[in-house]
């Protein structure tokens, strides 16, 4: 998990404040995709004042807020446990 992690900061980089990805979208961290993922209700309310509702009903950060280095880890660590979830659900030998 150590060398997953190393990786994807490597490769995506650490943002604190959102920024506009390659691909025009929203994004921060370690390439959290605001536009498309947002925020979970568990994540808004880690972020408190700086997460805001958006127009598909789930949530954002408001434009200018920052994280901290931890934050931008509980982000990732929550994208890495969405997609190992995903991946148990559709694919249940790729752990092996």
């Amino acid at each position: 998990m150590e060398t997953l992690i190393n990786q994807l900061k490597r490769h995506e980089g650490v943002r604190l404040e959102a920024y506009r990805c390659t691909a025009g979208k929203r994004t921060i961290g370690v390439g959290r995709n605001l536009d498309d993922v947002g925020l979970s209700p568990a994540e808004a309310a880690m972020l408190g004042a700086r997460a805001v509702g958006n127009r598909k009903g789930g949530w954002t950060l408001r434009n200018g807020a920052v994280i901290t280095d931890a934050e931008a880890e509980i982000l990732l660590a929550n994208d890495i446990a969405k997609v190992e979830a995903g991946l148990d659900r559709d694919l249940p030998w790729w752990r092996g």
